[in-house]
């Protein structure tokens, strides 16, 4: 009896012990999202092996991250969906084997962002309708309009080529271009975990990107929303 007591409470132990750790690294994790992107997060770990033997072995089998879709930085209505897969730790660097995420930027979302990159010409906006036959986006008010193509940039963010600017106050689409690509090049680019935009399209809802990272090395010790974790 004794023997069993002492090997119960032993399991207990090490149950609590689990979820204890488990607890912490979801926390943790979600607390450096908020930090780096600005959103909530919910995090998943894998079941087995245990979370604890991971953490010993400093290697994590699979860790999956949603964003809340509130925002990105300050990029309004984007949601990061995130599979972490093969990362191993060690010291202050983190290498990991793959990363493949999915971001969904919604229509009204990218309303509310241009309005933030062009003020003057964003407070005229009213609507937004996606096409996916042309992969555009069509901004709109009563007297102007404006035309987008969202597109990977070569530094692996998101932005939104000026197809076709028209109306009193718009301006050249030369003008505006450079403005719309250096704000959302602060809110997409250098995302955590290496991660960088392959592909765009444009759906009924708005915007899917798919971003990924392969055998990756991450640093994490000299960077403000990792130091301190």
């Amino acid at each position: 009896m004794v023997c069993l007591l002492v090997l119960v409470v032993v399991l207990a132990g090490l149950i609590g012990a689990e979820f204890y750790a488990r607890h912490r690294a979801a926390s943790v994790i979600e607390e450096t999202l908020k930090c780096s992107l600005g959103d909530t997060a919910t995090t998943s770990l894998t079941v087995m092996p245990p979370f604890l033997w991971q953490h010993i072995t400093g290697t994590y089998a699979a860790i999956d991250i949603q964003t809340a879709g509130h925002n990105i930085r300050q990029a309004q209505g984007m949601q990061l969906q995130a599979a972490i897969r093969g990362l191993q730790q060690q010291d202050n660097t983190a290498t990991i084997k793959s990363v493949d995420a999915r971001l969904t930027w919604s229509s009204d979302g990218i309303k509310q962002t241009v309005k933030s990159a062009i003020p003057l010409l964003g407070s005229l906006i009213t609507d937004v309708r996606a096409n996916p036959d042309d992969d555009t986006l069509k901004l709109s008010s009563l007297l102007a309009a404006l035309t987008v193509r969202p597109r990977a940039t070569a530094d692996g963010g998101l932005t939104l080529d000026i197809v076709d600017a028209t109306g009193p106050g718009v301006g050249e689409a030369s003008e505006l271009q450079p403005v719309l690509d250096a704000y959302l090049a602060r809110q997409t680019s250098n995302l955590p975990l290496g991660v960088k935009a392959q592909n765009v399209e444009v759906t009924g809802d708005g915007v899917v990107a798919q971003f990924a990272a392969h055998d990756a090395t991450v640093p994490t010790g000299n960077e403000e929303c990792f130091s301190a974790r």
